[in-house]
């Protein structure tokens, strides 16, 4: 068998080549590190529906004073008048005889004015105004968004790891001869 001696452009295309490959390697591991900085910038938005409680004031304003004057201006009329009618009269005495008259029918309605307005005034004095306050509960629904990363730390690590890798391989292939 014969032996072949080395070809000098064989050996160049051989050094070629490796070199060639370790500057691919060196610049995909700088495209894989870019990639794994990227994923661990990316992050994703969540919209999470909540609910809350707020509590509502509902204002009732009461007042009993009117309706307390009503009643006791009807109360004083009625009561003034007819005691004006059966107490009230006028008594007339001529030549020893007496003749009693009842009051006139415009007495009776003075006894009822006054009754209306002593029970009128009295009712009101009595009755209340007050505002009511209740409090209520009520459920509100909103929404919020939350940031969360898109890739976990060992994923995005995995991924620089790789790279540095890629670029220390590429780093001794360029180094040895």
């Amino acid at each position: 068998m014969r032996e072949t001696s080395p070809d000098p452009d064989d050996s160049f295309r051989r050094n070629t080549i490796k070199k060639t490959v370790s500057v691919m390697l060196i610049i995909l591991g700088l495209v894989t590190i870019t990639y794994g900085w990227q994923m661990r910038s990316t992050v994703e938005l969540v919209q999470i529906i909540k609910t809350k409680t707020v509590i509502e004031e509902n204002q009732e304003d009461k007042n009993t004073k009117l309706r307390n004057a009503g009643i006791g201006a009807a109360i004083g009329a009625a009561a003034l008048g007819t005691t004006a009618a059966i107490v009230g009269g006028i008594g007339l005495v001529a030549m020893g005889t007496g003749i009693g008259a009842p009051a006139g029918a415009g007495l009776i309605a003075a006894a009822s004015a006054l009754g209306a307005a002593a029970g009128g005034i009295s009712g009101a004095a009595i009755g209340e105004k007050e505002t009511v306050i209740e409090k209520v509960p009520r459920q509100i629904e909103y929404k919020e968004t939350v940031i969360n990363p898109k890739y976990t730390i060992p994923q995005y690590s995995l991924v620089l790891g790789a790279g540095i890798a890629l670029i220390v391989i590429g780093g001794f292939s360029l180094k040895r001869k």
